[in-house]
């Protein structure tokens, strides 16, 4: 695409715009000449009449077809056609002949290559692409490359898509913000005739001289967070500064675009704790002894065995005491669950096998439910979820990381298969 300093914006009012429609409607239904016909692919063809087939279609940066744009066609200086692109193209036909356009729409201002507005019988079918043209700015205090010093500077107020913005020109950067209306990671970039060079220097509020990401290729990648994005007010959104330095004096306008290409890949640090619910919570009201015993985890033979019949751990066997585990109380080697999570959030970060983070799960939710329903000496029935939490965070705070020597239980020698029943006991 070949952008032109000169150029004409055709811009029509909203009250113009609907006078145009009812033209269009009008011409559509009373000349034969002005019939929506055809495929807006299809070859020209010359009729016995001397009519060609001709067709126009209008597009965004993005390729996506724009509708409603009023497609002006001209014979020289006079006007023979008006015509909607309902749904981004609009076929009619005319008598054999060279004929350009012009393109309006109702919502917003746009930028087009006027030059390429041509049809002729070996040319019948022209695409054309719109760019937003805005004259929203702001000013803020930035570094002026000529005197190396900051000043008053007029920055565009640009979002996703591509705009097509005047550069100042004379040695000057020409600054862009970006107010995002969603998080994700955005490619930012130029289309010009010329070079330049292009730049991330910071926040209106504090605009550096230097570049604060790496440029490839003209092209800037820079990564927005959710949390950063505030729609229903948009003075607390944050405002990203870009900077365009043209290489030569003679490059005067660039289209600046912004592409979404992609969600943040959130680092363990950003992702959400996700809750580990309880679903086996239920008070013990069965008869046990009087006399609350640790188990040994250093026996080699120690045995719990789950007995699905009652949905109880047991010792020994699975007729055996039902094994308890303390949560509001301490084991013989550490502090209560709950005392730890005074200090320690009750979670672990969890990884797939290729060691991609997955998600971080809490048991806090599961831990206050279990809380609840234990009884005087702080401990309450072992449950299966009860087990996978203990496992888990045990693992995670190498409480038993026995090849490292890391671990809860001192000179004592204890098999790891077991080593996690060190907060659990029975009553005998």
């Amino acid at each position: 695409m070949r952008i032109r300093t000169k150029r004409l914006l055709c811009l029509l009012s909203a009250c113009l715009l609907s006078g145009v429609l009812l033209t269009a409607c009008n011409q559509d239904t009373q000349d034969p000449k002005d019939t929506l016909t055809g495929d807006p692919t299809a070859e020209s063809t010359v009729t016995e009449s001397q009519e060609v087939a001709y067709s126009v279609s209008v597009q965004d940066f993005m390729g996506t077809a724009m509708s409603d744009v009023v497609i002006s066609i001209f014979s020289g200086d006079q006007e023979v056609a008006m015509k909607v692109a309902r749904e981004g193209s609009v076929n009619f036909s005319l008598p054999t002949g060279e004929y350009t356009f012009t393109l309006s729409a109702n919502k917003g201002s746009y930028y087009y290559d006027k030059a390429a507005c041509t049809l002729t019988p070996a040319s019948p079918n022209v695409t054309i692409t719109l760019y937003a043209q805005t004259e929203d700015t702001m000013t803020l205090w930035a570094p002026s490359p000529l005197t190396e010093e900051g000043k008053e500077q007029t920055a565009y107020l640009v979002g996703e898509g591509a705009t097509h913005c005047e550069l100042m020109g004379d040695g000057e950067m020409t600054y862009f913000v970006f107010v995002p209306t969603r998080g994700g990671v955005y490619e930012i970039s130029y289309i010009a005739d010329g070079d330049a060079d292009i730049g991330y220097y910071g926040m209106p509020i504090n605009v550096f001289s230097n570049k604060l990401l790496d440029t490839v290729d003209n092209k800037i990648e820079i990564s927005i967070r959710d949390d950063s994005v505030n729609i229903e007010n948009p003075q607390q959104t944050g405002q990203f500064v870009f900077g365009i330095l043209p290489s030569a004096s003679n490059m005067t306008d660039c289209i600046f675009t912004i592409t979404r290409v992609g969600d943040i890949k959130l680092s363990p640090a950003d992702a959400p704790w996700e809750e580990y619910k309880a679903t086996q919570v239920k008070a013990y009201e069965g008869e046990h002894g009087n006399t609350l015993v640790d188990l040994d985890v250093t026996d080699p033979d120690l045995t719990v065995v789950f007995n699905e019949a009652d949905g109880y751990y047991h010792y020994g066997t699975a007729d055996g005491p039902v094994v308890f585990i303390r949560i509001n109380s301490a084991s013989p080697y550490l502090d209560s669950l709950v005392t730890i999570t005074e200090f320690n959030r009750l979670g672990v970060y969890i990884y797939d096998e290729d060691n991609n983070f997955v998600k971080k799960e809490s048991y806090h939710e599961m831990l206050d439910a279990y809380k609840a329903i234990c009884d005087d000496n702080g401990v309450c029935p072992l449950t299966p979820e009860l087990e996978y939490m203990v496992k888990m965070f045990g693992e995670k705070q190498e409480w038993w990381n026995f090849s490292q020597g890391r671990h809860i239980f001192g000179d004592k020698i204890v098999p790891p298969s077991t080593a996690w029943l060190f907060i659990c006991c029975y009553y005998k």
